[in-house]
């Protein structure tokens, strides 16, 4: 197995078997063919790790219906994996890699810091692998989308704007590089001072969305996973406006749909960077 961690968009996926949480083998080679998402994180039940964990299952359909598998890999074991799962009522599979042999191949092993001192651990990261068995893209850390944001995005604002869920590690890591505060639209009501819904339609679901921490006068930035059919982006924008924010730039990292275009017809050119598409043979990578 290729372990060096320098894996590229283009290269041969690293290929794996690793027992999922029934402890069931799941082998890359099983899965050629379809388009496959991979997502790499550091521990089950952990705040963050639960909240992706919750989000890839929220959306796993979606990504069936595009050809696409979805498959979470940690170093815990089979079993904390069921338990996780279990708890939360999870339906993405999750494989085990007590070793890190996959998740060093992949890049996601390696030194951390945290308050000074060093260690090794999970990195954060997504790989999206085509039916060929090639590594169509992949994002090895946070960092790397945040600096690209930092260098193509309007930043001179009050706030950054994200939408629970799949944004808020973009937004937090906005936030964290660049000191401006960071304001989550929830899906909870928690019937707060100024609270402003948002009524969300889009081409998979319907739904209340809730917004506090904006005041009139505000700049702020809208920062996001992805861009598909505009319709929670068109609401947030709405309820920004209602609460007399200004936003000055709206960025998201995949493009998927008219979504982008319907911004775009009313004043607001989304940055993404990556544009895909999909029909009935599956997903293409644009640009």
């Amino acid at each position: 197995m290729k372990n060096e961690g320098k894996v590229e968009a283009g290269d041969d996926a690293p290929p794996f078997c690793l027992p999922d949480q029934d402890e069931a083998e799941v082998c890359l080679d099983q899965l050629s063919g379809r388009w496959l998402v991979l997502y790499f994180y550091p521990k089950d039940n952990t705040s963050g790790c639960t909240k992706e964990a919750l989000d890839f299952s929220e959306r796993l359909q979606d990504f069936r219906e595009l050809g696409a598998e979805v498959l979470g890999i940690s170093p815990d074991s089979p079993k904390s994996h069921q338990k996780f799962r279990e708890k939360h009522a999870l339906s993405v599979r999750l494989l085990s890699d007590p070793e890190h042999r996959v998740l060093a191949a992949y890049g996601a092993w390696g030194t951390k810091k945290m308050y000074g001192k060093e260690y090794q651990g999970v990195i954060r990261s997504t790989a999206i692998i085509d039916p060929e068995g090639k590594i169509a893209r992949i994002w090895k850390k946070v960092r790397e989308v945040v600096t690209h944001i930092i260098r193509t995005a309007n930043l001179d604002v009050d706030k950054i704007v994200t939408i629970e869920a799949m944004g808020i590690h973009i937004g937090i890591g906005l936030s964290l590089f660049t000191d401006i505060p960071l304001v989550i639209i929830r899906k909870r009501k928690y019937g707060l001072p100024g609270e402003i819904e948002v009524s969300q339609v889009t081409g998979y679901s319907k739904g209340q969305l809730y917004l506090n921490g904006i005041s009139p006068g505000d700049r702020v930035i809208i920062v996001d996973d992805v861009i598909s059919t505009g319709g929670t982006a068109l609401a947030t924008l709405g309820a920004l406006e209602a609460a007399g924010a200004e936003v000055v730039d709206f960025v998201a990292v995949i493009e998927r749909g008219e979504g982008a275009e319907r911004l775009k017809a009313k004043g607001y050119a989304a940055k993404t960077m990556l544009r895909v598409d999909a029909d009935e043979f599956g997903v293409k990578i644009l640009e």
